[in-house]
């Protein structure tokens, strides 16, 4: 077991993060944490692996307290698993990292080279083997992971926000792989904003305001929706209506299965109410480029979008095609591009925004070739976009080299910090102090402060709580809705369907399908071009429907 007792900390000149807080995770366990950004989950989580030491209280495993022993035995003890999987890795290639840990637990060469080898395989990667880690994409990495830490046979394993950059089908598989390593008595504490992880969970535990301010049931929690709404979890239609489901008795002990809600909100009669809430944002879809198309917006924004495209661009890395003649184009427009993991995407972005350079075709602003600085490129990793010793520094870094005026300097920073919600306070503070999803804030905060006139964003709301993910969604389309090309790389194309015009799937390096966002979410096989899920939104919808097709 391991056991939280009175636990207070806080880091160097910094407020506490929280104080007094209690909890135990035993073997066979999943427990689910949630809480907004910058409320002491990851914090937590590296106490409970031994990487950091309370500066009250104490943290036991099985009845060791982490204080006592090294970092390094801790983390045998207790596999983390981080939301910045590229920070983890630390070897050349995909198999010597699966293998280091293992060789430095006095096994044999071929006991090394099996668990190496069983553990790529559970995480379905044994095909990446031979690949070097710095060529993976976002979700390839955080495989890559896991791989290495279940490579460590751990007592326990923390995931903080492991599941974002990754597709639905490669969570579901992963999810489905945590959950028979918990039958075998693996005990889990997972960090998440999503309702997805509350299916089959032992537990749940709000943190929030420093406290563990709620214990008990998956299905109690979700019972109250304020409550939920207050912890991050309502802002989806689908969180709204699993919610509504769980309120008339919905079960959430099982896996995550949509075909079983859908069944179970039929049995209840609510499959006209459902549909209505799904139906809501489907008038909403694709609005800013027909507003502009019809002039009904702003004329300045009519006469003057930009255009930000792709002509026939080809890129190799080693032997791996990562881009594959690939065209694509916005123009003042919000458009998602979406595929598996590795499918070419974040690549495309780096493309897009000048920091790559194809070797075939080439990438276009306003008719010009983009130049690096032309193009605002929120990185999918945002701890390696910022380097500054404070937020204010690194936010202002930008309008400094684009040669803004000490006033006017000071005033974008501000009202960038403002824009995506960073509090004054924080702006004094290093950002290496700051959570995962403070930290993506800052940096997109130091896009909005350069006056980007195209911008390219990889997963802008990985990571992020729901209000957070909310106001970015608001802010993109804001943006778009002046004529600001837009390209957002995601994973959850399900959550950007009300604010954007176009969705395009890649997949094997090509763009294999582009569709208008009414047909993204009306038309489930769409998805299955790029091997994609279709978001629960739409798998329900189209249950919910009988399979009707949109007129």
């Amino acid at each position: 077991m391991i056991s939280v007792t009175h636990v207070s900390f806080s880091y160097p000149h910094a407020p506490s993060v929280f104080e007094d807080v209690s909890m135990e995770l035993s073997a066979g366990e999943r427990v689910v944490l949630l809480g907004s950004n910058g409320s002491g989950k990851t914090t937590l989580a590296r106490l409970m692996n031994g990487s950091l030491v309370p500066t009250d209280g104490e943290v036991c495993v099985d009845g060791t307290n982490t204080a006592d022993v090294s970092s390094t035995h801790g983390s045998l003890q207790v596999g983390l698993i981080r939301q910045d999987p590229a920070n983890q890795l630390i070897s050349a290639s995909v198999f010597e990292e699966v293998a280091f840990g293992p060789s430095h637990l006095g096994l044999s060469q071929p006991e090394v080279l099996a668990c190496a080898e069983k553990s790529l395989e559970l995480c379905g990667i044994a095909h990446l083997r031979d690949r070097t880690t710095y060529e993976l994409s976002g979700g390839q990495q955080q495989l890559l992971a896991f791989a290495a830490t279940l490579a460590l046979s751990p007592h326990y394993l923390v995931l903080d926000e492991v599941y974002v950059q990754l597709d639905a089908r490669t969570r579901t598989k992963i999810r489905s792989l945590v959950a028979s390593l918990v039958s075998a008595g693996l005990g889990v504490l997972e960090l998440s904003h999503s309702v997805e992880s509350l299916f089959g969970a032992s537990r749940v535990l709000w943190l929030h305001d420093g406290q563990i301010a709620w214990s008990g049931s998956p299905n109690d929690f979700l019972q109250d929706a304020s409550r939920a709404a207050a912890a991050g979890l309502m802002h989806t239609g689908y969180a709204r209506i699993l919610q509504k489901a769980v309120a008339q008795g919905f079960d959430l002990s099982g896996a995550h299965d949509i075909k079983a809600l859908g069944r179970y909100l039929c049995k209840k009669g609510l499959q006209d109410e459902v549909k209505s809430l799904l139906l809501e944002g489907s008038s909403s879809c694709g609005r800013s480029s027909h507003a502009r198309l019809n002039c009904d917006v702003d004329s300045d924004a009519c006469l003057n979008a930009h255009t930000l495209a792709l002509r026939g661009a080809s890129l190799t890395f080693e032997t791996t095609r990562a881009l594959d003649k690939v065209s694509l184009e916005s123009k003042g427009e919000l458009v998602l591009l979406a595929g598996r993991s590795g499918s070419g995407k974040t690549t495309a972005a780096r493309v897009l925004a000048g920091v790559l350079e194809a070797d075939e075709g080439k990438a276009v602003f306003d008719g010009a070739r983009v130049s690096v600085g032309s193009v605002g490129l929120a990185f999918q990793n945002p701890e390696n976009q910022v380097f500054a010793d404070t937020v204010f520094d690194d936010i202002a870094y930008g309008p400094r080299v684009r040669g803004f005026s000490a006033s006017s300097l000071k005033d974008s920073v501000h009202r960038a910090a403002h824009e995506v919600d960073v509090d004054s306070e924080i702006l004094k503070r290093s950002p290496f102090e700051l959570s995962g999803g403070q930290l993506r804030r800052v940096a997109l905060a130091g896009l909005v402060a350069c006056h980007f006139d195209a911008l390219v964003l990889d997963e802008p709301t990985a990571g992020l709580d729901g209000a957070s993910r909310q106001l970015i969604r608001n802010m993109v389309k804001a943006y778009a809705d002046h004529g600001v090309p837009t390209i957002v790389i995601t994973h959850d194309v399900g959550e950007w369907l009300e604010v954007c015009d176009r969705v395009m799937f890649m997949a094997g390096g090509k763009i294999v399908g582009t569709y208008c966002a009414q047909q993204a979410q009306f038309q489930e096989d769409i998805y299955e071009k790029a091997d994609l899920e279709a978001p629960p939104e739409v798998q329900l919808l189209m249950q919910l429907k009988g399979g009707e097709d949109f007129d």
